[in-house]
C-alpha cells in the first residue's frame, strides 16, 4: 500500500523481484470491489496512487543497487563481470521481475483463457466457480500488465530503452510453460492429485499465451520511436524453476533448463 518499510528505506533495503511482481494484482476491477474478473478482491481506492509512487520507488532502487553492483563487478575482473551477466543480474535489473509477474497471472483462475476456461472445458468438474467474460477478464489483464509495465519503463524517462528488451522477453515467456512451483509429485502416479496438478498446468499454460499476447499489446502502446523496436541483441535469462520450454521448441542442453540463440534459462540458485 506504499506505506512499508520499501517505501521509507528503499535505498537500503532493495526489494525482491517477487515483490516488485505483486504490483500486478493491485488494480481495481471495473465494477466496484470483488468483482469475478479482478479475483473478488477488494479495491485499494484513494490508494493506488502511493502504490504507483512506491512501485517506481522499489524499481529505483532495484536500478541502482543493479548499476553500483554491476560496477563493483567489473572493477573485480572478466570472472566477476561474467558472474553478473550471469546470475546476479536477474535477480537485481527490475525487468526481471516480469517473468515473476506472469507466472502469478498465469496460476490466477480469474485470468480466463476462452471465457474463464479452456476451449471444450466448460463442463468439466475442474472449470472454475464462476466464469468470467471473455470482455472482462482481458480488459482487466492489460490493466494488470500495465500496472507492472508503467513503473519499469516510466522510471527511465522520456528516452526509455528497455522496451525492445521487455518484447523479446515477453516473446521468450510465450514459448514456454509455467511450473506449478507448490506441487509435490506424489509416489503413486496414478493419484487424483496428480491429474489435477496436470490439468491446473494446462489451464496455466493456456493462460500464459494469452497473457503473453496482451502483454505485447501493452508494450506497443509504448512505443515513440522505431528505435524501441530494434532486436535486443543481448541474453535473456529465465528462472528455470518457474518455466520450462515448450514441447514444440528444440530441447535444451543439459546443463540448462532451456536453451536457444538468445536465451539461456537455469534453475534459481539461493
Amino acid at each position: 500500500t506504499g506505506s512499508g518499510k520499501f517505501r521509507h528505506n528503499a535505498s537500503s533495503y532493495p526489494p525482491s523481484l517477487r515483490f516488485v511482481a505483486l504490483v500486478s494484482l493491485c488494480p481495481d476491477g471495473d465494477h466496484g470491489a470483488h468483482s469475478a474478473a479482478n479475483g473478488y478482491a477488494a479495491n485499494v481506492g484513494r490508494r493506488a496512487n502511493s502504490i504507483k509512487v512506491a512501485a517506481t520507488q522499489c524499481i529505483k532502487s532495484l536500478r541502482v543497487t543493479c548499476q553500483a553492483t554491476a560496477a563493483q563487478c567489473r572493477s573485480l575482473g572478466r570472472e566477476a563481470e561474467k558472474n553478473f551477466e550471469n546470475r546476479l543480474k536477474m535477480k537485481l535489473m527490475p525487468e526481471y521481475s516480469v517473468p515473476y509477474a506472469l507466472h502469478l497471472l498465469s496460476f490466477r483462475h480469474e485470468t480466463a483463457s476462452s471465457g474463464g476456461t479452456l476451449p471444450g472445458d466448460a463442463d468439466d468438474d475442474f472449470s472454475e466457480d464462476a466464469v468470467v467474460s471473455s470482455e472482462a477478464s482481458n480488459r482487466m489483464l492489460k490493466k494488470r500488465l500495465k500496472w507492472l509495465f508503467d513503473p519499469l519503463i516510466h522510471s527511465l524517462g522520456a528516452g526509455a530503452d528497455n522496451i525492445s528488451f521487455l518484447l523479446r522477453m515477453v516473446e521468450l515467456l510465450s514459448k514456454c510453460y509455467p511450473v506449478d512451483v507448490e506441487f509435490k509429485k506424489s509416489d503413486d502416479d496414478l493419484s487424483i492429485e496428480d491429474d489435477l496438478h496436470d490439468k491446473e498446468e494446462k489451464h496455466a499454460s493456456a493462460r500464459l499465451k494469452i497473457i503473453t499476447m496482451a502483454a505485447r499489446d501493452v508494450l506497443l502502446s509504448y512505443v515513440k520511436k522505431d528505435v524501441n523496436l530494434s532486436a535486443y541483441p543481448g541474453a535473456i535469462f529465465l528462472p528455470g524453476d518457474l518455466f520450462k520450454k515448450s514441447s514444440s521448441v528444440i530441447t535444451s542442453p543439459p546443463a540448462y533448463q532451456i536453451s536457444s540463440e538468445d536465451v539461456l534459462v537455469e534453475k534459481s540458485k539461493t
